[in-house]
């Protein structure tokens, strides 16, 4: 089908076929409906189902009175000093803008329209220039669009087309009040979209304040997304890094974006990653946006394998071939799962949602499984003899496959001819077998780094599953003794999740104050006030004196023997 045949102007039809569309998605098709004529929209579909294109087409309502290829007149959308633009976009973050106004750049790219994207973190001096020009369309975060109201280098009394974006997020992330201040600076005469995977009641009650006769448009819809197969291992908190390096080990080809709740936990997985010559990098909301962008700019290269990221710094990010989610931390709300899952399998690639679960959380998450329909499987930890077995197919296929119609010669190489030289030497001196197989072991079996063991840990029994939790947690934190694991010995630790504990923070203090090392530590569970810490019994003693001492940099968190 043409897409003219499906209501999108010419120049649109142009630009989606340069750029190698050969169909619109659902959501596209939807919005082209000639009753949403002048109307407010709630466009809710699938992540990656291409909302973006939609709201392309949407927000052309705006330009109607434009000729193809005529460029808007500057003169009629703004000033000087103050940009009046016809259209404005409000996204929740800097990344999120920064992708829209790519794709809306080359959409309309045939109309020679200004397009500006304003967000915090950036020299306010180099928006300002950008405004001077009159840009028709907009796109910014809520704090700086605010900012620029406020200094009145912005003004949308002539703005036709409101769209927020991942309104959800906004809301989540404290920035109502910002919302209402710009929706509020807007007249009567404009119209207002919303757009989301998920339009829980608190989004509905913005859209009802501010919408008029608003139609909910429905694209991909499904709980379960397609192309994404989801699967959890169970996995103690303490392991999880390591159960990551496995990961990665096993599929070196694969590119990984992980989640966690924190920056202080995406700086410390990435980095840890990093020490052992693992190509990761952290991405948060607290990073300078040139760190950010360098980080997305390196993982759309394929320079890194995996990205740790928290939920903000992630929202809405669109990159091809994206092969592996993993939720290091937990998702808190069953939208933080579907938006998180969704940046894999876009466009039509399969991809892999993994969550590593802590023994007391699988129930919980089996019902998250229920609730949104996935189809997941409960996996094993792959074992190193797995991961090993896997490197060394692995660089049978590099090296031993050959393919002479392909390749030519079987005799030849690809490397310098120096290093041909030496090799001639070398086989001169010792058989080739001995040789070969020394040289596979120096590549370490096809593996960046040693795969790491993996315990094995018992999930709690439904009958002993409480609504808070596992029965373990409830003996740490209410008054009862907990049973400590085999070769290990309980600590209670001073410090809970009130005051910002998580389970990396207490590992890294641990292992400070103790002197040992993350292997000699056990299960981390935390309560909201107090905390529980295994160490080993090899060095269970040495640890307690260790810790004894008050600590000068957090005197407040004191360790106290348990019993065993």
């Amino acid at each position: 089908m043409d897409f003219e045949e499906l209501g999108a102007l010419p120049d649109f039809a142009n630009a989606l076929r340069a750029r190698g569309f050969s169909e619109l998605t659902e959501v596209q098709r939807a919005v082209l409906a000639p009753e949403l004529a002048n109307r407010d929209l709630r466009i809710s579909s699938q992540t990656g189902s291409g909302k973006t294109v939609a709201v392309g087409f949407v927000v052309a309502t705006a330009f109607a009175d434009q000729a193809e290829g005529a460029a808007v007149d500057a003169a009629s959308v703004g000033s000087k000093r103050t940009a009046r633009p016809r259209v404005v976009i409000v996204v929740p973050t800097r990344e999120l803008a920064a992708q829209l106004g790519l794709e809306l750049s080359w959409l309309y790219g045939r109309r020679h329209l200004g397009l500006t994207v304003v967000t915090g973190g950036t020299a306010i001096t180099g928006d300002l220039r950008a405004l001077s020009e009159g840009p028709a369309i907009v796109i910014g975060t809520p704090g700086r669009l605010v900012d620029h109201l406020n200094r009145r280098s912005l003004d949308l009394s002539e703005a036709s087309e409101v769209v927020l974006d991942e309104a959800d997020e906004m809301l989540d992330m404290g920035f109502r009040e910002e919302l209402e201040s710009i929706l509020e600076r807007t007249s009567d005469r404009h119209r207002t979209h919303l757009v989301s995977a998920t339009f829980p009641p608190k989004v509905r009650a913005l859209a009802d304040r501010y919408q008029r006769d608003a139609v909910v448009v429905e694209g991909t819809v499904t709980t379960q997304h397609q192309d994404i197969s989801h699967s959890a291992i169970v996995v103690a908190a303490n392991q999880r890094t390591d159960m990551l390096i496995n990961l990665m080990l096993l599929q070196p080809d694969h590119r990984f974006l992980v989640f966690v709740r924190t920056r202080v936990a995406a700086a410390g997985v990435a980095g840890e990653l990093a020490s052992l010559g693992l190509s990761a990098g952290p991405l948060s909301g607290e990073m300078a946006q040139r760190e950010r962008t360098r980080c997305l700019a390196d993982f759309r290269a394929r320079k890194l394998q995996c990205v740790v990221a928290t939920d903000v710094a992630a929202r809405g990010l669109d990159i091809r071939g994206v092969q592996k989610i993993v939720h290091y931390d937990l998702p808190e709300s069953r939208e933080a799962f579907t938006h998180r899952s969704g940046r894999t399998g876009r466009a039509g690639e399969k991809g892999e949602s993994i969550l590593l679960v802590p023994p007391h959380m699988r129930r919980r998450i089996e019902e998250l499984f229920r609730i949104v329909e996935a189809d997941a499987q409960w996996q094993s930890p792959p074992t190193p003899a797995k991961i090993r077995k896997a490197g060394r197919k692995r660089l049978i296929r590099k090296y031993g496959a050959f393919d002479q119609e392909a390749e030519g010669d079987p005799a030849s190489s690809s490397a310098p001819e120096e290093y041909q030289r030496i090799a001639a030497r070398l086989l001169e001196r010792r058989p080739p077998e001995a040789l070969v197989a020394e040289l596979l072991h120096e590549l370490g079996a096809g593996t960046a780094v040693e795969p790491r063991e993996i315990r094995a840990v018992d999930t709690p029994s439904r009958r002993h599953e409480g609504k808070s939790g596992s029965s373990s947690e409830k003996g740490s934190f209410g008054g009862r003794r907990q049973k400590a694991e085999a070769g290990f010995v309980p600590f209670d630790v001073s410090w809970g999740s009130k005051a910002g504990a998580n389970p990396q923070r207490i590992l890294a203090h641990t292992c400070r104050r103790g002197g040992i090392t993350g292997k000699q530590v056990g299960a981390i569970n935390i309560g909201a006030w107090r905390s529980v810490v295994h160490i080993s019994t090899d060095v269970c003693e040495a640890f307690e004196k260790a810790v004894a001492p008050r600590d000068p940099q957090n005197p407040q968190v004191r360790f106290t023997k348990g019993r065993s």
